[in-house]
């Protein structure tokens, strides 16, 4: 896992018009990827946990045009060297999620698909203004 991988995810989550495809470049180059895995720590600071969740909630009832979404199994990891947060999560609907956060720019990338939403994958992009930059 090079430094230039989250370098480009960085550029392009900023830059990229179309969030889908830098949902891609996350599936592509991170999410299961065994040495993205290891850097990667479960992340215990509850605010930032419970910034996450309310996150992912108020995105997913947008997205899944539902007012109540139960999330089933959330887990937030970080790679501290890279400002990066990033997890997956379930719905009651089983539509599998996951999303990716970079604490120095305040910018983040969700995405939802699979059960009643087939293979069709929604996005959005966030921001965690009341997140104090980390300093590990």
């Amino acid at each position: 896992m090079t430094d230039q991988k989250f370098a480009t995810l960085k550029r392009k989550l900023q830059q990229e018009p179309n969030h889908a495809d830098v949902m891609h470049y996350f599936f592509d180059h991170f999410a299961d990827h065994q040495a993205f895995i290891k850097m990667s720590e479960p992340v215990s600071d509850e605010q930032r946990q419970k910034a996450i969740h309310t996150m992912l909630l108020i995105n997913l009832q947008v997205l899944l045009g539902k007012p109540n979404v139960a999330l089933i199994n959330p887990f937030v990891l970080a790679v501290p060297k890279h400002r990066l947060l990033h997890g997956a999560f379930l719905t009651e609907g089983m539509s599998v999620g996951a999303f990716f956060y970079f604490e120095d720019i305040d910018s983040g990338l969700v995405g939802v698909s699979g059960g009643r939403l087939g293979d069709q994958l929604l996005t959005a992009r966030f921001t965690l203004g009341l997140l104090p930059l980390s300093t590990e």
